[in-house]
């Protein structure tokens, strides 16, 4: 059978069937040295069929088509800026300090929106004979990365066929996965340099583009390694280097491909600029083992670069108009440029829509839907914003699925666009592992956001007009972040980690994102939060109420309490300065005798109880205690006008908030939120030293079943102390901490 298929294969004329018998040969014949002659003799085929298609993406040029479609985006986005694009750009800085480095890896770590793409596009434009600017992958819908489609897809594609050809070197060495989903270890291929004898599609590819060499005929690693232009080496820009999803199935996973790229070509002494989200953990830390990922990285030199080498952002006056209306104490150019662009334009669309706060809340929720047509955003790091701790160290993860930074600097930041924004990185022989000048680990850097005062833009933006995941529940993402974060996705845990399994988190989660809904939304908004459909606007709502001042004055006192509400902590607090379209709300952690507390135009105070059951009598004394604590309110100490509680489960009875409300005097408007939906009363206690006007008790029940409250809930304590306890004891401590 061996023989007759030889002879088949030497008398077939046709390429594609000498392949086939070929393989058939393959299956049947013996001896290492005759499979590898074979597996030899396919690849001769093959390489050709490689070549003619690379050479087809190469018509036209896309070079030429990359370009001129850029340039046509400058001039439309940019308009005048481009050069203040230039004179800031980090690249060119870089690339002249690192002059003496054969082989250069820099890493640009910045969230969408920040300006990398712009800063490598611009760099490509004026350094054409030497640069080539591709993304990581095939398709990315944005205007900038459209530009470059031509580039992207003949380099993607060479990629392909360089990782196909060591897929076939596999199959001879028994290296395939055995199991669907395994991964393909390309990291244990070796990069010989000067000796290695093999040829690459990726580097015919930019040798042909940048003119080093006539065809687009792989290459060899030491033909590359003496490409130069007017003696200096070339420049690959690599943007949106996310690897897929790390569940991906494909034979070569993601982060694994990206560091085939790297290893090549620093191999080839090519300079390679990654414009990444989270490119350093996905480069090196997501590989098992970091010898592998990290060989031949002692003699390349390495440098990181985040937001702050990147040009600030210059906006239009127009834009800069619109954005100083709505915040005049934010610094503009310190905004993440993209975002603060989108939000400009859609408070100008919204100019019709009454009031600032309202505006800037519709066009939060537009700008949202701007973003995701561009760019997957996190579930779960939306919901983290939203959390009290958000300020606090995130995953790097963060880069890449939200709109956090990178935290490299310990005490003081360097000065924007200084020398000291950019990072230099070794390899630490020792640890095996890549680390900064001050021997910092980079699989250890952590993000944060920007506080919300500082850049109340990106809060606006990820509250989506309080629906931030459209008809999907805050507490159906909760439970999804509660899963996930066993399978350790990152940016799960980092909400999972900040009390996003405990009720007072969320339920300061879902008032801070009913806040951005529409006035007359807030209600169904929570109720939609919580899981619960309710879609009543506020009005219908308040229907029961036959006063048409009580209704009036209730609505008006839901509007200004619930004004665009952001998270704080307390040491930031007196220097959280907010316009009038925005409020805060701070989780107090039974400090100030509540969980939490809201300051906006108006304020109001919350109050969680997550027991399993809840006597009639506990309820009586948790109400006293919390309608009677009063609240600095513009200064001056006063009942606070609204108050929430927020339990697992009510007393059995058919009202009893109503019947707890006896031993509490004053007028009172109760909305109860449970498993029917909204339900609104009026309740007046007679007695001395009230207020004359209703106040609004709002009462929460997500229910003792409800996911994961269920499974922290427990018993209230015997007694709760009176108010006439020190502060800093908690009336409403829990016997144990909620983990």
């Amino acid at each position: 059978r061996v023989e007759i298929l030889q002879r088949h294969a030497d008398l077939a004329e046709d390429k594609a069937e000498k392949i086939e018998v070929f393989r058939k040969l393959l299956s049947c014949v013996e001896g290492d040295d005759n499979r590898l002659r074979i597996q030899e003799e396919i690849q001769k085929l093959t390489t050709p069929s490689a070549t003619a298609v690379l050479q087809q993406l190469l018509s036209p040029n896309p070079m030429k088509a990359s370009e001129d479609a850029l340039l046509h985006f400058f001039e439309n986005e940019l308009k005048n800026n481009r050069q203040h694009l230039t004179d800031h750009n980090p690249i060119d800085k870089i690339l002249g300090r690192q002059r003496e480095q054969e082989s250069l890896l820099v890493m640009i770590e910045a969230c969408s929106g920040s300006g990398k793409s712009l800063c490598a596009a611009d760099y490509f434009l004026r350094n054409k004979h030497r640069a080539v600017y591709f993304l990581f992958g095939y398709q990315q819908n944005l205007p900038i990365y459209n530009a470059v489609q031509p580039l992207t897809n003949v380099m993607n594609r060479a990629i392909d066929f360089d990782i196909a050809l060591h897929h076939v070197k596999a199959v001879h060495e028994c290296q395939l996965p055995t199991k669907v989903g395994e991964q393909l270890d390309i990291m244990k291929l070796e990069l010989l340099s000067d000796h290695d004898p093999r040829e690459w599609h990726l580097l015919g590819i930019i040798g042909f583009l940048l003119e080093q060499q006539e065809t687009v005929q792989p290459t060899t690693l030491a033909a590359a390694c003496k490409w130069e232009w007017k003696g200096e080496k070339p420049v690959v820009l690599l943007d949106e280097a996310i690897p897929p999803d790390p569940k991906s199935t494909r034979i070569v996973a993601g982060a694994a491909r990206l560091v085939f790229i790297r290893r090549l070509l620093t191999a080839a002494r090519i300079h390679l600029i990654t414009l990444g989200t989270n490119a350093l953990i996905m480069s090196y830390n997501t590989i098992s083992q970091a010898s592998d990922a990290s060989r031949g990285l002692k003699h390349v030199g390495m440098v990181c670069i985040s937001h702050l080498a990147l040009p600030p952002f210059k906006p239009s006056r127009k834009v800069q108009d619109e954005l100083e209306r709505h915040f005049p104490h934010v610094k503009v150019a310190e905004l993440n440029p993209w975002l603060a662009k989108l939000l400009a334009e859609a408070l100008e669309n919204m100019r019709a829509t009454r009031g600032p706060a309202n505006r800037l809340r519709m066009a939060g929720k537009q700008a949202l839907e701007r973003v995701r047509e561009c760019k997957t955003l996190s579930e779960y790091s939306l919901y983290a914003v939203f959390q009290s701790a958000t300020l606090s160290e995130l995953s790097q993860a963060q880069l890449s699925r939200s709109f956090a930074r990178l935290n490299i600097w310990n005490a003081s930041l360097p000065e924007r666009g200084s020398e000291g924004t950019h990072i230099t990185l070794r390899y630490d022989e020792t640890e095996e592992v890549i680390v900064t000048q001050e021997g910092k680990i980079v699989k250890h850097l952590k993000t944060s956001f920007l506080p919300p005062w500082d850049d109340p833009v990106a809060f606006a933006v990820c509250a989506g007009g309080g629906r931030p995941w459209g008809q999907k529940s805050a507490l159906s993402v909760l439970q999804d972040i509660c899963e996930e974060a066993h399978a350790h996705d990152p940016t799960a845990l980092d909400a999972f980690k900040r009390d996003g399994n405990k009720l007072e988190s969320f339920i300061a989660v879902i008032l801070e994102l009913a806040s951005w809904s529409e006035p007359e939304s807030l209600l169904s908004t929570l109720a939609l939060h919580v899981g619960i459909p309710d879609n009543r606007s506020v009005d219908v709502v308040l229907g029961s109420l036959k006063e048409a001042g009580l209704k009036n004055r209730t609505a008006k006192m839901l509007m200004v309490a619930f004004r665009n509400l952001v998270p704080i902590l307390k040491q930031h607090e007196p220097n959280a300065t907010f316009s009038g379209v925005m409020g805060y709300l701070r989780r107090t952690k039974d400090s100030e005798r509540c969980d939490a507390k809201a300051n906006a135009l108006s304020g109001f105070l919350v109050e969680c109880k997550n027991w399993k059951s809840f006597p009639l009598s506990k309820l009586q004394e948790v109400l006293t205690l919390l309608t009677t604590r009063k609240m600095v309110v513009n200064r001056k100490e006063q009942l606070p006008p609204i108050v929430v509680l927020a339990v697992s489960c009510l007393p059995p009875g058919s009202s009893p908030i109503v019947d707890a409300l006896d031993s509490c005097t004053g007028k009172w408007v109760v909305l109860h939120l449970s498993a029917p939906g909204w339900i609104c009363s009026h309740v007046a206690r007679t007695g001395s030293g009230i207020p004359e006007e209703a106040r609004t008790l709002i009462v929460i029940e997500v229910g003792s079943a409800t996911r994961p409250f269920n499974a922290f809930g427990i018993e209230p304590p015997e007694e709760l102390p009176g108010q006439e306890e020190a502060d800093d004891y908690s009336p409403f401590s829990e016997s144990t901490e909620d983990e």
